[in-house]
């Protein structure tokens, strides 16, 4: 995953909107100088980390914005939907392409293992997913919605601005972000572990899995904001984090994959031969039943290591 980005002359203890203001600031320079770049030249890489650095943006926008605007700033609150609902159309654009490519990569590693690589189902499979990566691509280098984004940044950061510089909020300037910070920390982490009795011992509840991963990869962002700021322990159970999200990460592939394997058979020429698909689809959910096994266990010692004490202990 792309590192987070340093955030300059940052201190926990200064007043929370200039803080945030610096953090947003940071993250948003940074996501369109990576977006620019994969415009220009859409490799897997940079789309990789295009998607991951509008990721952490829209996260910590997600969490932070409700401080920004009273119940009934309705004119703040709509500029802010608007900014949201244009996050995410961009990375669900993204994430076409950098599924395709995660997609082609494990399957095409599985099928070279095979003995017999000269299937038909097989080469016929790799060869759909080759061409779709390649159209893929080729369609983000045209997109018109991609390229409006650009056009994006200059809104965003008035409406930064206006409720961070020149319209702030008493609570704003009142509180230290290392106070704001714990709570926040606190409050993600309770989302994230709200999933631990459906996702352990529950290898069939992908929907559950993955939803856990996804508030994980949540509080993985709100933590990466500043990590040299904080304490030794806290920075112990952001490993932890990171690796969870990184080996659900790889389980989540995983099932991309089978369901792209599955649609593929279902469709199946009835010319070709469906036992190679069927041993390629048996071969997943063995690596995909490791890698539960691994996850499951990350998460059953969360309690003897002490998560939830260490990852809001900052000094």
């Amino acid at each position: 995953m792309a590192k987070p980005p340093t955030i300059k002359n940052f201190s926990p203890d200064e007043q929370l909107n200039i803080a945030l203001l610096k953090i947003f600031k940071t993250y948003l320079s940074h996501l369109f100088s990576k977006y620019s770049e994969m415009i220009k030249n859409p490799d897997s890489d940079l789309v990789h980390d295009s998607r991951v650095y509008c990721r952490r943006f829209q996260a910590l926008f997600e969490i932070y914005t409700p401080l920004l605007h009273s119940e009934n700033d309705n004119k703040t609150i709509q500029k802010i939907k608007k900014i949201s609902i244009y996050l995410k159309k961009v990375i669900e654009l993204i994430g076409v392409v950098r599924d395709s490519e995660v997609t082609f990569q494990i399957i095409s590693k599985l099928i070279s293992k095979y003995d017999e690589p000269g299937s038909v189902s097989l080469m016929m499979l790799a060869s759909n997913l080759r061409s779709e990566k390649v159209s893929s691509t080729d369609w983000l280098k045209k997109s018109r919605k991609i390229k409006n984004f650009m056009l994006y940044k200059e809104f965003i950061e008035n409406v930064l601005r206006e409720r961070l510089e020149l319209d702030v909020l008493p609570y704003l300037i009142e509180t230290k972000f290392r106070e704001n910070y714990q709570y926040m920390i606190n409050l993600k982490f309770n989302d994230m572990m709200s999933w631990k009795e459906k996702v352990i011992g529950h290898p069939e509840n992908y929907k559950e899995v993955h939803k856990m991963r996804i508030d994980a990869k949540l509080l993985r962002y709100l933590l990466e904001i500043s990590p040299e700021s904080f304490s030794k322990d806290f920075n112990s159970a952001l490993n932890q984090i990171k690796n969870f999200t990184e080996t659900s990460g790889e389980l989540h592939d995983l099932d991309v994959a089978a369901k792209v394997t599955t649609n593929y058979l279902k469709n199946l020429d009835y010319r070709h031969k469906a036992g190679p698909l069927i041993m390629l689809l048996r071969n997943i959910d063995e690596k995909r039943k490791e890698l539960f096994l691994k996850i499951q266990e990350k998460i059953i010692k969360w309690d003897s290591f002490q998560l939830d004490k260490k990852i809001i202990k900052l000094n």
